[in-house]
């Protein structure tokens, strides 16, 4: 599983960033494309930080903290959805953007994208609070960092175990939308020659 989830994070991220994150067109800011360009740049790159995070938190790389965890995902929540869409009104792309245009001639399933985003991060919201609040994982990473199992019942290790399996599960809905929509909505990056 931590193989599955390193790989599936190192797709995402390299997506992420190299998704809609060269500045477009230079344009004035009065609502042009470059302007709105430059937030979903902006944009992408929170996302792909709080990806990073939450990646590192479930996988161990970084000890698991409630509270940067659930904003984390509260940031990838509130920014799929609507707001993502938002950041693609029509013609917004250049010569060096990777969006296609595609976006725009089938918005309904750009749209579906953005959403399903927005409720895979509800679902991690949702189970992550229910893991938080039984603080098992946090008791149980405390006890392994001091390079012990004691005072850490195998029931409370289990509990955390399995918190940790269902946000893990939710993370990769997660990490597979955003995959789904950067394979079918962006211009992969040319091979270097």
């Amino acid at each position: 599983m931590r193989k599955f989830l390193k790989t599936t994070y190192i797709a995402v991220i390299t997506i992420l960033l190299g998704t809609f994150l060269f500045p477009l067109q230079a344009q004035d800011q009065a609502g042009k494309p470059g302007n709105v360009i430059a937030q979903r740049t902006e944009v992408m790159k929170l996302m792909a930080g709080k990806m990073e995070t939450i990646h590192d938190m479930l996988d161990g790389a970084l000890h698991f903290k409630n509270e940067a965890f659930s904003h984390a995902v509260k940031e990838l929540k509130e920014k799929s959805g609507a707001h993502l869409t938002a950041l693609f009104p029509k013609g917004s792309t250049g010569e060096k953007s990777r969006a296609k245009t595609g976006i725009w001639g089938d918005w309904v399933s750009f749209k579906g994208y953005a959403d399903a985003l927005e409720k895979a991060a509800k679902g991690l919201e949702k189970t992550s609070a229910v893991a938080i609040k039984n603080g098992s994982i946090v008791k149980v990473q405390k006890q392994m960092s001091r390079g012990s199992y004691s005072g850490v019942n195998e029931a409370e290790k289990a509990k955390a175990m399995a918190d940790m399996k269902i946000m893990q599960q939710s993370f990769i809905a997660i990490a597979k939308t955003c995959k789904g929509c950067h394979e079918k909505f962006k211009i992969p990056k040319k091979k270097a020659e």
